[in-house]
């Protein structure tokens, strides 16, 4: 991978990421790029993400990040949040983004 890096090339390799189920690491070596490079711009790519609403706090959260329409499917997964709010995913949703979503509810 190119060593001139800017949001334009890596803001779409991080969406790609997030829909991949893979570790960061795995996905990293996976697209040849330095684990701690990507683990960066993840972090450039959360913060520019407009910011929604966080039921786990009750309040804003910064590193929300913003979900694409799903797929039609005749699978659905739900996601019951503390704060009684229920996500649902139309299609299958890959269990490491599920974990992701899991831990920034636990803080």
């Amino acid at each position: 991978m190119a060593h001139l890096r800017t949001p334009t090339a890596m803001f779409p390799l991080v969406e790609s990421w997030l829909q991949s189920g893979l570790t960061q690491q795995a996905f990293s070596l996976r697209h040849q790029l330095p684990v701690h490079v990507f683990v960066y711009w993840v972090g450039r790519y959360r913060k520019a993400q407009p910011a929604g609403v966080d039921s786990c706090a009750g309040g804003v959260a910064p590193g929300f990040i913003r979900l694409s329409a799903p797929v039609p499917s005749i699978i659905t997964t739900e996601v019951a949040l503390p704060g009684g709010v229920v996500i649902r995913f139309s299609g299958l949703v890959p269990v490491a983004y599920l974990q992701e979503l899991a831990r920034g509810c636990s803080h």
